[in-house]
């Protein structure tokens, strides 16, 4: 059996996580320095406790851990159920780069940006020629 769980303050719901540990011992490593998950960037001064939300069969935790975490939106998750941390930085990555790229648009269009890039590759292209 695997526990969903949450880590609480009052009413703020600070992440959700599932565990096959006792709560205790997943609680001890959650406030452990050598804490790997994104409840590391919990402040020290939030008070928090872990809450059993519900003990569910190996095949459908990841599927409650996710209706808990879209439901419940905790704050210091940073990836989905399921999502490596490594998918996690790709997806913020791509984001990022999708927003700046939307926000360059307009300035994209303008004769300034043009001219800056026929300087540019001007230069890129007199570099490329004297190696």
């Amino acid at each position: 059996m695997v526990k969903i769980y949450a880590l609480v303050s009052g009413q703020l719901i600070l992440y959700v996580g599932k565990t096959s540990m006792t709560l205790k011992r997943r609680e001890v490593n959650h406030r452990s320095s050598g804490n790997d998950t994104s409840s590391k960037h919990i402040p020290n001064y939030i008070d928090w406790t872990i809450k059993l939300l519900e003990e569910v069969s190996d095949d459908e935790s990841i599927v409650k851990e996710q209706y808990y975490f879209d439901t419940l939106k905790p704050l210091y998750n940073r990836c989905r159920p399921g999502q490596s941390i490594q998918e996690s930085q790709r997806q913020s990555n791509k984001k990022r780069m999708h927003l700046i790229v939307e926000h360059n648009k307009p300035y994209q269009q303008t004769d300034a940006y043009k001219e800056y890039q026929k300087q540019y590759r001007a230069k890129k292209k007199a570099d490329r020629n004297q190696s």
